[in-house]
């Protein structure tokens, strides 16, 4: 935490692994219940995110969302994380 404004000072790793959360599979319709995702970043500002099962509906294997958007899923817990955050 950073004593100034008691944000977390943690910053994503280039490559992580999360499911989502109960309250955003929920407004899904239940979309993306047991499936695994990988965010993988492309140096610039961007991931790539990927899935490990054919999810009904997908018409594509993957999607591409800005850094500030993984960030702001993350943060308010709609992304949650399984792996490789990183200090």
């Amino acid at each position: 935490m950073c004593g100034q404004c008691q944000h977390s000072s943690k910053r994503l790793s280039d490559t992580f692994v999360f499911i989502l959360s109960d309250t955003l599979i929920e407004k899904c319709n239940g979309l993306g219940l047991g499936v695994v995702f990988t965010a993988k970043f492309d140096g610039a500002m961007s991931y790539k995110i990927t899935w490990d099962q054919k999810v009904k509906g997908m018409n594509h294997d993957h999607s591409i969302f800005t850094h500030r958007q993984v960030e702001r899923a993350v943060t308010t817990g709609d992304f949650i994380i399984i792996n490789s955050l990183v200090q």
